[in-house]
């Protein structure tokens, strides 16, 4: 499993800025110190902002709801 899972120790500081949801912040920093293409979530209400392409987007990180993960597999 190691080949696909990795774990990492997110420490402050976190960009307030970028995440509306103080407690949001580690999960924030660890995708984009993983370097993750997509953050899953259902909680909509905490994504970035939309940026020019339309996506929920912050530093190259995408969120995205489980229906889009399941769309992106071919489900």
């Amino acid at each position: 499993m190691l080949l696909y899972f990795r774990t990492v120790d997110p420490e402050p500081p976190f960009d307030v800025a970028a995440c509306p949801d103080p407690d949001d912040m580690p999960i924030w920093k660890a995708a984009v110190q993983l370097q993750a293409h997509y953050l899953v979530s259902n909680n909509t209400n905490d994504f970035p902002p939309r940026g020019a392409s339309g996506r929920h987007t912050y530093q190259c990180v995408e969120w995205i709801t489980a229906a889009d993960l399941l769309f992106l597999l071919g489900y």
